[in-house]
């Protein structure tokens, strides 16, 4: 590592490393818009993981980088966030140390010496020094003699958010007991959406009154607990990512507004960091919740029987049900094999394609776009165009 940039090496599965490089390439552009500089990750070796239990995976040795978010003498090691009455939420820079007092120090400005209220405030140390200063948000300009420090304040969280993604991203298994302080929240914000969409929206309070369970707990067991993302793939539809994103991205848009209230800012940190720790799991699923609230919207609902939504592609898992090879149709637009599949709730899906592109009794993720729903027989079906194996 250079004098003038961050690094730090993980170590991440490498199964998990393209959701891992998508974060990364995300911090990366918000980075180079502040100080002109990326952040990246770059894999510099390859090695064979064993979990102890008679499984091996393979892992890759990844540098995470970035540049140091200094100024004038002086680099940024920490955001305190003093919303929580029960202690500070601390975001710290990576590779430096917070010193233990500062967890629970008090909204003060070491610079001005107000004695008032603030939500947030930075710690910063002197390169030569060593002194530390928690200085208030809106005196930083004036500690640092200028130079556009909120620039590099936003730096050094956009280096937390990249080590707190490595981290999450460094998990083998999904395994009881495992250590999961860490959720990637647009893959949890899906699993929310999905059971929003079946089930409504149920919060914690809510579901203790009506003995049910709440949909935060209920979205995490769903994506904690069944390995290879069998419910991701056959629950989560491309209309739930899409309601997923949109939520986020409004949560993370209200930290522009300056009349926020503690909850309207808590949702909004959690959006911006892309990740949320399991303790907060609840505020995050009602980002998804308080969206639809705000903007009046409705899930889209499934009809029973039907898959994806006509005119849109859908993603699915299914299985081969005849065989195509022996499905030959002739018309005047020329041959076509017919495809008939299942989905894993036992749905019908029709597909006629030039060749016969699988055999009977294979089970295969496709994208496809839904032509039409219709029925044969007095049975639904979902006729479906451009197939291609993912």
């Amino acid at each position: 590592m250079s004098n003038d940039g961050f690094g730090q090496l993980f170590e991440i599965p490498e199964k998990n490393w393209g959701k891992f490089e998508k974060e990364i390439e995300k911090l990366s552009k918000k980075a180079m818009k502040l100080v002109g500089e990326p952040i990246t990750a770059d894999p510099i070796g390859k090695d064979m993981k064993d979990l102890g239990n008679g499984t091996m995976i393979q892992v890759l040795q990844v540098f995470v980088a970035g540049p140091e978010p200094k100024l004038n003498g002086w680099m940024f090691v920490a955001r305190l966030d003093h919303a929580n009455e029960t202690g500070n939420i601390v975001r710290v820079v990576p590779g430096e140390t917070l010193p233990e007092h500062f967890r629970c120090s008090n909204p003060n400005c070491e610079h001005c010496g107000i004695n008032r209220y603030r939500r947030d405030t930075y710690v910063l140390k002197n390169i030569e020094t060593t002194e530390y200063k928690q200085v208030g948000s809106s005196c930083l300009r004036d500690f640092l003699g200028h130079g556009d420090p909120e620039k590099y304040a936003k730096l050094a969280e956009l280096l937390s958010y990249a080590v707190e993604h490595a981290k999450a991203a460094g998990h083998y298994t999904r395994e009881v007991g495992e250590d999961l302080r860490y959720i990637h929240l647009p893959t949890f914000l899906g699993y929310v959406a999905a059971n929003t969409r079946k089930h409504g929206y149920v919060g914690r309070p809510k579901a203790r009154e009506l003995r049910k369970t709440a949909t935060c707990d209920l979205s995490y067991n769903n994506m904690m607990y069944y390995l290879d993302s069998v419910l991701e793939e056959d629950m989560v539809t491309d209309a739930d990512r899409d309601l997923a994103e949109k939520a986020a991205e409004w949560a993370q848009d209200l930290a522009q507004r300056s009349d926020l209230s503690d909850y309207e800012h808590n949702i909004s940190v959690i959006a911006a960091s892309g990740i949320v720790e399991l303790r907060n799991i609840g505020f995050a699923a009602s980002i998804v919740g308080a969206y639809l609230r705000n903007h009046k919207v409705t899930p889209h609902k499934p009809v029973e029987g039907y898959v994806g939504e006509p005119g849109k592609k859908m993603e699915v898992t299914v299985t081969i049900k005849n065989d195509p090879s022996k499905a030959k149709i002739n018309s005047k637009f020329g041959d076509s094999y017919l495809h008939i599949m299942e989905d894993g709730a036992g749905n019908k899906i029709v597909w006629y394609a030039q060749r016969p592109t699988y055999s009977k009794d294979a089970t295969v993720r496709i994208s496809a776009k839904v032509k039409a729903h219709g029925e044969y027989q007095g049975k639904k079906q979902t006729t479906v165009t451009h197939v291609e194996g993912v």
